[in-house]
């Protein structure tokens, strides 16, 4: 998998602020997904920060049987 997005508000308009753009890679198979993105910060903060990283890796555990509580409709009332 990958992606970009733009967080912040686009120009145009009196709040207009740029924060970010984020990079995302990663790899899915049946249970497992890694991941790594970056922010790569612009705006006023990019001669303060250089951005960030981060890992996630999640597992699905399955087998896990969840039942939902049915709850009894109302009716629609009719006029």
């Amino acid at each position: 998998m990958f992606g970009l997005w733009y967080r912040g508000i686009p120009a145009g308009n009196q709040y207009s602020s740029t924060d970010a753009l984020i990079y995302l890679i990663g790899f899915k198979n049946k249970n497992m997904t890694i991941s790594y993105s970056y922010d790569m910060t612009i705006g006023q903060l990019i001669s303060k920060t250089g951005g960030s990283h981060e890992i996630a890796i999640s597992y699905s555990v399955s087998g896990l049987k969840y039942t939902r509580k049915r709850y009894r409709q109302i009716p629609c009332p009719e006029l």
